[in-house]
């Protein structure tokens, strides 16, 4: 009897090696991908950031252009043709930094996922020390009877 609860321990504490093992992995790629999805954040805030002063830029220079055609005739022509331009490349702006936000918010998403992962990967780690904390104790018992 006590043999094969030997057997029986040693069996359970290959299954939790191999399932250590397996979490150790997972744990490492989650952090990978935390880190991963952070620089995407990161890069897509820096690109909003630029889209949006891109976008005050070009709202100053609409301001220039209307201002133009106003004070001359000559201009006027010019004019109609930088202010739609500038709208074409404003409205142009706003999509790239309506772009950028959903993809802010998607990277945003994806961190708060990972970190959810990272949690519940702790929780089986937790369980695995535990789980591996009573084989050892079961098996001591074994040995000792």
């Amino acid at each position: 009897q006590s043999q094969a609860d030997l057997q029986s321990a040693r069996s359970a504490q290959a299954e939790h090696a191999a399932r250590a093992e397996q979490l150790s992995g997972t744990l490492s790629q989650t952090g990978a991908r935390v880190q991963e999805l952070g620089a995407e954040l990161s890069a897509a805030k820096a690109a909003k950031e630029r889209a949006e002063a891109e976008c005050n830029m070009l709202t100053r220079k609409l301001a220039t252009a209307t201002a133009a055609l106003e004070d001359e005739r000559a201009v006027r022509r010019h004019a109609d043709y930088v202010e739609g331009a500038l709208k074409r490349q404003l409205e142009e702006a706003h999509s790239e930094v309506e772009h950028l936000k959903l993809v802010v918010g998607l990277a945003e998403a994806k961190l708060d996922r990972a970190g959810v992962e990272s949690r519940v990967v702790d929780g089986l780690a937790h369980q695995l020390e535990q789980t591996t904390t009573t084989e050892r104790g079961l098996r001591r018992a074994a040995e000792e009877q």
